[in-house]
């Protein structure tokens, strides 16, 4: 019995010692292990399988057919663009609320003029200090038809009567008279025709709708201006010489005559150059100006 229990048992280790063996053969490549490195044998667990990790960490996109409906909005209805009249209606518009900045209607190389001509408010007020030097200091009372000769308008007459009425300040205010104005469209401008009878031209520029005024249109307003900055400068002189007694009663004609001449004739005369060159020719010339009458009581 004890015999056999030792066969046993020696071959018991022969069998570890061949697994043994068998299982080191299998694992060449394994360092040996290390007790003062290594932990405890219990602790020593089999790597871990990176793919399978990695796999782990992949989220798995939605079927098509599991994926949430997507809705397209409906595209916005197009803003209808605005025609040429309504953007300077409303250029306009904005303006006639503050008279004061009309030249920004204007291009910028024309806003300077337009200012200048805004500022000749004084006419009429210089022509009543005038007309009530006239009455205290000579007893005069100055009539319509010599305030007229003054003004320029016997100018006119001698040079073929051709009706001209100035007032730039009267024709670009105009303007602003948004319910009187009339538009039309032409070549992607607007024209617009004031109850003046004065026509603008508005082109779309990167500042907005601006007038811009050609040559002969800045040219007219400009004799224009220089015809009422002379009949202000004009009466000025007349009423000052009243005052002062320079002129009296005995030379109030020939005073005045030789004034109007100084102040106002030479621009007269400039406008109406300009008005018959743009007048249809005719078969018979415009007769040359003629000295005006000088205004009389």
């Amino acid at each position: 019995m004890k015999v056999k229990l030792t066969l046993t048992f020696v071959a018991a280790l022969g069998l570890c010692a061949g697994i043994g063996c068998k299982k080191t053969a299998e694992h060449d490549d394994l360092e040996d292990y290390q007790a003062d490195l290594d932990g405890p044998t219990c602790m020593l667990l089999p790597a871990p399988n990176k793919d399978l990790l990695a796999d782990q960490t992949k989220i798995t996109p939605p079927e098509a057919d599991d994926a949430a409906p997507t809705t397209t909005a409906p595209a916005a209805p197009a803003t209808p663009a605005r025609s040429g009249t309504d953007a300077v209606k409303a250029a306009i518009a904005q303006i006639a609320a503050q008279p004061q900045r009309l030249p920004e209607l204007f291009a910028t190389a024309d806003a300077q003029l337009v200012t200048q001509i805004l500022s000749l408010s004084g006419v009429a007020s210089k022509m009543d200090d005038f007309k009530r030097a006239a009455k205290d200091k000579l007893g005069l009372d100055v009539p319509d038809a010599v305030m007229q000769a003054f003004t320029g308008e016997a100018f006119a007459a001698g040079a073929g009567g051709l009706p001209i009425k100035v007032q730039p300040a009267e024709d670009v205010n105009a303007l602003l008279q948004l319910t009187d104005l009339k538009f039309a469209e032409a070549g992607g401008n607007v024209v617009v025709t004031t109850s003046a009878g004065g026509t603008f031209k508005f082109a779309d520029t990167p500042q907005g709708w601006k007038v811009q005024m050609d040559a002969k249109q800045k040219e007219f307003l400009t004799v224009s201006m220089e015809i009422v900055q002379g009949q202000m400068a004009l009466f000025q002189e007349l009423t000052d010489g009243l005052n002062d007694e320079s002129i009296t009663a005995a030379n109030f004609n020939a005073k005045s005559q030789q004034a109007a001449e100084k102040h106002v004739k030479p621009a007269y005369e400039k406008l109406m150059k300009l008005t018959m060159t743009q007048a249809t020719p005719t078969t018979a010339p415009a007769p040359a100006p003629a000295p005006a009458p000088a205004p009389t009581f």
